[in-house]
């Protein structure tokens, strides 16, 4: 019988977790330990205004005989509903007898995720039915984990987290035969994701060795002339790494009109395919491991 070919959509945050005033990453095998203790912590944050999230099931798994090269399980999000004053639109009166059992929460919606300690990536499943936004997500491990690692390490560790962008969003300003003006936001990263451009490599290196933890550009074109990005390392260099470590915002020509692209509007969506549930993890592991 042959086998059917399945597939699994994704969305990816980059989860870097550093020790206060230390520039170096930590190893595989201390991240795969800080995410197994933030599941066993049960932790949950805000997603949004009304919303939290909080992993449900954390299983560990060995690949390429690495210790806990994946973490794979669910998480949920669910809505926080006020559980005072219930009214009743038929009686039109208030329903003071009216309660929500505490352990009950509404709209909720599941992902699978895998958190690979080797990339610091956090990867979760999307469906048409069920998407927890990257924005949410993001949110979500921002605020969880720095209750976290407050409450088990004393502040010892730091955050920067941000969700994947698009690439190709980040080659249309790079396309562009006129970009008015371009903001960019970015982090450390001391990993050479990215485009793996020189100028990225530059960026990174300048940012390590002068102890910068992020940068804010703002860059504004002159003489009604175009910003040139290929001859402006910095520019060009923090664009291309803020696709995982960050956001740009450009406003650019498209056509006759200026168009703004926000990065942050384009969350990147990953496709993998496998053969056979049991093939899954491993297909997953390879798939990004390989991307980042």
């Amino acid at each position: 019988m042959a086998r059917t070919e399945n597939g699994s959509n994704f969305h990816v945050i980059n989860l870097i977790i550093r020790r206060d005033n230390d520039n170096e990453d930590l190893t595989t095998e201390e991240y795969a330990t800080i995410f197994r203790n933030f599941y066993l912590a049960n932790v949950t944050g805000k997603s949004s205004r009304e919303k939290e999230c909080i992993l449900i099931t954390n299983a560990q798994y060995e690949i390429n005989n690495i210790p806990n090269s994946v973490q794979y399980g669910r998480f949920v999000e669910y809505t926080n509903i006020d559980k005072r004053g219930w009214f009743d639109i038929i009686k039109k009166e208030l329903d003071e007898s009216f309660r929500i059992p505490d352990n009950l929460r509404a709209n909720s919606i599941q992902g699978t995720y895998f958190f690979l300690a080797e990339k610091h990536r956090f990867c979760y499943t999307f469906t048409s039915k069920e998407n927890i936004h990257p924005k949410n997500a993001e949110s979500y491990l921002r605020n969880a984990f720095e209750k976290f690692l407050t409450a088990e390490y004393n502040d010892e560790y730091y955050l920067e987290i941000n969700f994947e962008k698009e690439r190709e969003t980040i080659q249309e300003i790079l396309d562009a035969k006129e970009i008015y003006s371009l903001t960019v936001d970015v982090s450390y990263s001391n990993s050479g994701i990215g485009f793996g451009s020189e100028a990225l490599a530059f960026v990174d290196g300048d940012m390590r060795k002068g102890n910068i933890d992020s940068l804010h550009i703002e860059a504004k074109n002159k003489n009604g002339e175009t910003i040139d990005l290929g001859k402006s390392t910095v520019l060009r260099g923090a664009l291309e790494s803020s696709a995982s470590n960050g956001n740009a915002t450009a406003v650019i020509k498209d056509g006759r009109k200026k168009k703004t692209i926000k990065t942050s509007d384009h969350p990147a969506k990953y496709k993998t395919t496998f053969e056979g549930r049991y093939e899954f993890i491993n297909q997953v592991y390879s798939f990004f491991i390989n991307l980042f």
